[in-house]
């Protein structure tokens, strides 16, 4: 694989569109026209374009510059860095230097504004240009906090307004091209934004270029010099890439079996790989897999994955479908989902691995997939059986269809005759509620979350707003109440990690010139009127989250220290720390109720923090790129840790592009990727996921079954599942039983299956 192309090919085809011809050379100013780089002073310049500063304010022997409204509120202070102290409002970063992201000079660094950061978000800069028509392009983007799709802001020349509903690419950066028309020796171009939420009223810029275009040789020219500012960008980014990422191949061990003349006539090898097996682009049929039976077994309304993939011995146009299945009644074909997996570029080993490979990740939701030869394409297929689906054997037809040929799967399903009971433990997604709150996605996500078996989440960006109304604290718990109430409808039961670690700052900013002691009262405030909400009936409890892993730093961990012991005081609050560093714990602990600990403790630090009173949760990644490993640490792996959470991070948080994993300093974490039309598109790894919940389920099940039935029943019952959580002595939540093979370890679960059968026999009834 061209390893610069897969940086750039998800962004290539949106700046293709309107490139046009590219010239060989690097861009820069020359004579009639002009080029602005934004961003910080020092960082370097895209090609020989002229870098702008936040504070380089328009002078007439210079040219050009930002203008300082004479309206403009003082500034306040910023999160990250300072603003202007030339041009009020105006902001500025390096994001190259911040994250290392892989990229380019121009979209690099920038210039913003935003309301969550001064109210003066209307700026304006000047260029002296002789009077005529010239054609403009401007630059945006912002890889670390870039939203893709329609923007808030718009562009004003010369006072008309020239650019609005700006289309920003999911790969984060894009151009606007406009002409315009200057009569009075200067070009004037204003920036604003609206949205009612401030920290999304804002605009950036990273570039701009001015080239005369009042005749059509110079407009040709002008998208001439457009073109060879794309390309000059692109080949920026691909050397970028290739100098700091390394491809390591999938190599297969295994050899390709004989090929059938049946084969050969219809043009793939068909085969049954576990849903639990990573299936590459050069993944050969095993002879187990060319054997192995597509069944399942699942309770009343429960999922259960199973999987067909095939070889292509010719470029193949291939299709998957299923039929009904057919039994004590009929489960329909719409009850299965079909969906082709994606093998695509992703890192290795941590979310900042500079190594990648094409492997097995994405669930696209199509039946369909063109296949080259000597390729090898999954579908996956997920069954759905109805609440009211009667016990016993359903069979069907899974098939595999070409052009030249088919090839088809009996399929059996037995329908177990019990549902399943809630997990006795929870299970939940980080998750960026801030970003569809006032969206459809909204409710999509969380419904996804829950049919993943979720019942918990983490929030933090719906904030009460901290409000100074006359010396007084003003806090509107309303939208907050809302939300929760509808969350607990959707099935979220909580507890819910609440992140707050910018609260104080609040109160700072909103009370300015207090004590420490006045802000200590005002946090306690605000505390309590949460702690109403979360107290009430019909909203899940809020657990108070200050600080995230404070092993990080000394700083971290006494912020956790203070606010915690603050949180200590309002009846009836808890506290959450996710402690990622066992030390920092042990030196900071003493105030938070919840310690929520990595995946990599030791047994005896968890016995430790158990015996300092401490409620325990953990917390690890999602994006293992192994179905195995995240059913294992969801379930069978986690119950054998004494906690009584399970956290994952993230549902849904990328870095850049969501659909290019190598365009920043780290991966994108996702369970779930955004999809068209208000849906999401799940990973191999969210599904292992949920077959973890299942396998907790199982778990409560059996223990519900023989808490009924007593007896000796009951006892073997029990030891059934002493006999399916030993044989490994590890801590590693990843790794149990990692001796067995996928359809061993799956009939684990078989195993309290039966235990369950046998209980049901023993004490019938629900």
């Amino acid at each position: 694989m061209n390893v610069a192309a897969v940086c750039a090919a998800l962004c290539a085809a949106v700046w293709a569109a309107a490139a046009g011809p590219a010239a060989g050379v690097v861009p820069g100013a020359g004579p009639g026209w002009e080029a602005f780089d934004f961003g910080p002073a020092g960082s370097p310049p895209f090609a020989s374009f002229t870098a702008v500063s936040k504070d380089d304010v328009y002078r007439p022997e210079r040219g050009y510059g930002w203008m300082p409204h004479p309206g403009g509120a003082d500034m306040m202070a910023s999160n990250f860095t300072p603003g202007s102290e030339r041009v009020p409002g105006l902001n500025e970063r390096d994001r190259a230097r911040e994250s290392g992201a892989c990229g380019d000079s121009l979209y690099g660094d920038l210039v913003m504004t935003s309301a969550y950061y001064h109210s003066q978000v209307r700026q304006t800069f000047l260029v002296d240009l002789p009077n005529g028509a010239y054609r403009v392009v401007t630059f945006h983007g912002d890889p670390a906090y870039g939203r893709a799709g329609t923007q808030s802001w718009w562009i004003e020349a010369e006072g008309r307004r020239v650019v609005e509903n700006f289309e920003l690419p999911r790969c984060l950066y894009g151009d606007a091209v406009f002409d315009v028309e200057v009569t009075d020796g200067q070009l004037t171009l204003t920036f604003d934004a609206a949205h009612p939420d401030p920290a999304r009223k804002g605009f950036t810029l990273n570039g701009l270029a001015i080239l005369p275009a009042a005749t059509p040789a110079q407009r040709d020219a002008a998208d001439g010099r457009i073109a060879a500012i794309r390309a000059a960008v692109q080949r920026e980014r691909d050397e970028a890439f290739a100098a700091a990422f390394s491809e390591s191949p999938y190599v297969e061990d295994a050899e390709m079996p004989p090929v059938s003349a049946e084969d050969t006539a219809r043009g793939f090898v068909p085969f049954v790989p576990h849903w639990m097996d990573s299936v590459y682009p050069n993944t050969a049929p095993r002879p187990g897999d060319l054997r192995r039976p597509l069944a399942c077994f699942a309770c009343p309304g429960e999922f259960e994955p199973v999987s067909v993939a095939l070889r292509a011995l010719a470029p193949l146009d291939v299709s998957c479908s299923v039929s009904d299945l057919v039994g004590a009644d009929v489960i329909p074909a719409s009850a299965v989902d079909i969906r082709a997996v994606k093998c695509w570029p992703q890192r290795l080993g941590s979310s900042w691995s500079s190594e990648w490979r094409v492997m097995p990740e994405l669930l696209e939701p199509t039946a369909r997939a063109e296949v080259p030869a000597d390729t090898t394409q999954q579908f996956w297929l997920t069954i759905h059986l109805p609440e009211n689906t009667r016990p016993g054997l359903y069979r069907g037809i899974v098939a595999l269809r070409a052009d030249a040929g088919a090839a088809e799967f009996p399929l059996t399903v037995e329908a177990l005759p019990f549902a399943l009971q809630p997990s006795e433990r929870a299970v939940g997604m980080y998750w960026k509620e801030a970003d569809v709150l006032d969206t459809p996605l909204r409710d999509v996500q969380v419904r996804d979350m829950v049919r993943h078996g979720m019942t918990t989440l983490t929030m933090g960006g719906l904030s009460p707003a901290v409000i100074n109304r006359d010396g007084a604290l003003e806090l509107d718990t309303g939208p907050l109440q809302a939300f929760l109430r509808d969350l607990l409808k959707l099935g979220i039961k909580g507890p819910i990690p609440y992140l707050i670690p910018s609260l104080r700052t609040q109160l700072q900013r909103a009370f300015p010139g207090k004590s420490a002691e006045d802000y200590d009262a005002l946090y306690l405030d605000v505390i309590r009127r949460i702690q109403a909400v979360s107290a009430r009936p019909d909203t899940p409890e809020l657990l108070y989250y200050p600080v995230d892993e404070i092993g990080n730093n000394e700083a971290r961990g006494r912020k956790a220290h203070d606010e915690c012991a603050l949180i200590a005081q309002v009846p009836g609050a808890t506290s959450y720390i996710t402690v990622n560093n066992y030390q920092a714990g042990e030196k900071w602990g003493d105030t938070f109720d919840i310690w929520c600990g990595n995946i990599e403790y030791s047994p005896e630090q968890e016995a430790r923090l158990l015996e300092r009173g401490k409620r325990y949760m953990r917390y690890g990644s999602a994006y293992l790129n192994d179905p195995r490993k995240v059913r294992t640490s969801t379930g069978f792996g986690f119950y054998r840790r004494p906690a009584e959470a399970m956290f994952y991070w993230h549902y849904q948080c990328p870095n850049g592009d969501p659909f290019n994993d190598l365009d920043s300093s780290a991966r994108d974490w996702c369970a779930a990727y955004p999809g068209p039309d208000n849906t999401v598109i799940p990973t191999i790894d969210w599904e292992g996921i949920r077959e973890g919940v299942d396998d907790l389920k199982y778990i409560a099940t059996l223990k519900h079954y023989a808490e009924r039935a007593g007896g000796d029943a009951a006892d073997r019952a029990r030891n059934v599942l002493d006999e399916v959580l030993g044989g490994d002595d590890r801590v590693s939540q990843t790794a149990f039983r990692d001796d067995l093979s996928h359809d061993a370890y799956h009939a684990l679960r078989r195993r309290l299956v039966d235990a369950i059968l046998e209980l049901q026999a023993a004490a019938p009834g629900p």
